[in-house]
Formats: C-alpha cells, structure tokens, sequence
C-alpha cells in the first residue's frame, strides 16, 4: 500500500517535526512511506495532489493554542475533500489538552503529549494494516464517543531524534524535556511531565556534528541552567560546564546557543560562578531569564516557585560577568491588581537604567493548564504607555 505523510510544517512547529520525522528514521519507516512537508496555506492543493499518488494520505498538523483560530476554517475545507480511509492528524501543546474541541473540529486522531514513541507505532500500523486504534498515546471519536488509549512510555532522552535525513531537517537539540514546577499559566509540565529527563553529555556530543554545516546548535531545555539538575533550584555547576567544555574541544567551530528563548533560566537558578564558567563557551552574549512579574504576591499565586529578589540577583549576578539580559515579563495574570502591575513596572524601570531589554506578553489562558478558565489578561492605560514608552526606546519587544 502506497503511503503520503504529508506534514504542514510552519516556523513554530519546525523542531517538533523534526523530532517526529527523526523518531520514524529510528524506527526504519521513514523509506516505507512517501513524507511530504507543506505549509498551512498550500495543504489543500498538496492534500489533492498527494491523493491522486498514494493509497492512503496522512496529513499531520502540530498546533498551539494561538493556531486555533485559523485552523477552524483550515479543517473544515480539508475534511470536505477528505477521502475515506485517509486521516487528519494533529499532536502539539494545544490538541494534548482539549482533544475533545480538536476531534470536534474535524481531526482524526490526537497525538497526547509527547509522540516519540506512538507516532512511529502508529504509522506502523498503518502501512502493515493493522488496528491503529489499539496504539498507545491516541484519542479519537468511535461511536459518538472520545476514546483515549493508554500514554506510552516516556521516551529517553537520548533517543530523541533532533534531525531528518529525508529533506534534512534539523530543529534545535532537546537536553531536557520535563518541569518540576507547575507554573499556573504554563503547559511544559502538563505536555512533558514533571520530572525532567535529561540527554546524556555523550549523547550531546554525538549530536553535534550534525550541526556543523549550519554552524552553530541552539540547545533547548525549560530551564538550561536545569540540565542535570539534581535537586529543584540548584544548578550542577559541574556538569554544565563540563558539558560545554567537551562540546568546544570536540567541534571548536559551532558556535552553541545556550539560555536562550525558546530556552530561558530560571532566576533562583542562577549563580554568578556559573555564568562567569560559561560565558567564553557560548555564542549567545546575553541571558534569557523568566521573571514574568515583580510581584511577590503574583508569583506565589501563580506558583512560580521563585521571588521577585531572586530575579534581581540573578540579573546582578549576570551583568556582574559581562553578560546582558533579556528579561521575561507577564501582565495581566488572574488577580494582577494595579498595585502588581505597578511592581512589575518598577522592577522593568531599574533594570533598562543598566541596558536590560524585555520580552513582554499578556496572559492567555491555555487548555490544560491550572488558569485555563481564567479570562484573557488585558494592561491597564498606565501600563500600556509605559510600555509603548519602553518600546520606543529599544527596550521591549512582545505585543500588549
């Protein structure tokens, strides 16, 4: 049976195909179906053209939240042309958390949290002619009801797949997946776990020189400074710089991306030994730290797990070793009252009077999470013309 995957592949969606297109290479299926990318606006004329070449097409969508409202109308032109027996799939941050709304929408299967492991088995099935819904990781309607099977097996880390010899793609390299903190706004503990699971330092080096035609690797974890962790809120100084040393002297010309968004370090996690150590190891010549408010009160009901001092620490100790900052700042969380707001833009005043930059957004609640019933946030007047005055000077970036 002749098999299309056919992937729409967008920028904020790129490193999670690659890992699932990596994970059917590792598991040999990638030469036993027809892999196809394609872009949201190009998907129905592949869809049509790939239907008229293969038995059976399976098109792939991975989605956020704030994909949801053009998707709506994406779905429902696709599944109007759809053929019987092919499939619409969708995994992502979004669909692990309302499957029940995307398998309304006109979606198939649901890919639940991470698919390492259930995406090759499915597609497996699928090109042996096997039952998929007997798959682990799924949830799709049968009878008029939501049915979801059993999560697999967290993947290790060291078996995650961070490129794509088809096409050759390659997405950022994976070093942690998982959260111990369960931030109320925040989906990374409830898509990864709660218990971070880290890639080897060996398995690092082997990745890199995959890396070296583009010359530079952008490693990702919720938390760099959290890679090898081994108790909350204490970086392993050690191993982070013994990493770093060995990923120098094994390809001296990459140039590695560390602590940057997608990344960030947290701020009780910084300590000034650490970045004095990593500085001439990495390319990046400032930090990305996640502060999110100046707002003691704020940060204990969202559960941050951090002070509003510790982010002052964090940020003295990274300028104190040269480095610059880019601070991560959230408004209009449930309960921000104007005296939080007013915190968090004294705390974004002292820091731009030393050269600190931020990166802005305004709360959105996300499915799945401890706020996902909570209203959208909105900034008051005074908030709105601080920071269009902050942007104007250079200082901020985001939408508000």
């Amino acid at each position: 049976m002749r098999v299309r995957l056919l992937f729409a592949r967008e920028k904020n969606c790129h490193n999670s195909i690659v890992t699932l297109l990596g994970a059917l290479e590792r598991e040999g299926l990638a030469d036993q179906c027809a892999v196809w990318l394609t872009s949201h606006a190009r998907l129905i004329g592949d869809y049509a053209e790939a239907a008229g070449e293969a038995d059976r097409v399976l098109v792939g969508l991975s989605m956020t939240t704030g994909d949801v409202p053009h998707m709506a109308a994406l779905l429902r032109d696709l599944r109007a042309r759809l053929r019987p027996g092919d499939l619409i799939l969708a995994g992502g941050p979004h669909p692990s958390a309302d499957d029940e709304t995307v398998l309304a929408a006109g979606v198939d299967v649901v890919f639940r949290g991470e698919a390492d492991r259930s995406f090759p088995q499915f597609v497996h099935t699928v090109l042996t002619g096997g039952n998929w819904q007997n798959c682990p990781g799924l949830a799709f309607r049968n009878a008029g009801k939501t049915v979801r099977t059993p999560p697999p097996e967290p993947i290790l880390m060291d078996q995650v797949r961070s490129r794509f010899q088809g096409p050759r793609l390659i997405g950022s390299l994976e070093i942690t997946r998982g959260c111990p903190y369960g931030c109320g706004f925040c989906q990374t503990p409830r898509l990864w776990g709660r218990a971070p699971r880290h890639r080897s330092c060996e398995s690092i080096l082997e990745e890199l020189p995959q890396y070296a035609h583009s010359g530079y690797v952008r490693m990702l974890s919720p938390n760099a400074f959290g890679w090898q962790a081994e108790r909350p809120g204490e970086p392993n100084v050690r191993a982070i710089v013994e990493m770093l040393e060995a990923a120098r002297a094994r390809q001296p010309a990459l140039k590695v991306v560390f602590g940057l968004f997608p990344s960030e370090v947290r701020p009780d996690y910084v300590r000034r030994e650490l970045v004095r150590a990593i500085r001439p190891l990495v390319a990046n010549r400032y930090l990305a730290v996640g502060a999110q408010s100046g707002s003691d009160r704020m940060l204990k009901q969202v559960r941050r797990g951090h002070t509003a001092a510790d982010v002052f620490r964090a940020v003295e100790a990274i300028q104190a070793e040269g480095m610059g900052v880019l601070v991560d700042v959230l408004f209009g969380l449930p309960g921000e009252t104007p005296a939080d707001a007013a915190q968090t833009r004294r705390l974004m005043e002292r820091f731009a009077r030393s050269g600190v930059r931020f990166r802005v957004h305004v709360f959105t609640p996300l499915p799945g999470t401890p706020l996902a019933d909570a209203p959208p946030g909105a900034v008051d007047g005074e908030t709105r013309a601080f920071l269009d005055e902050m942007a104007r000077r250079g200082l901020v970036e985001g939408a508000w």
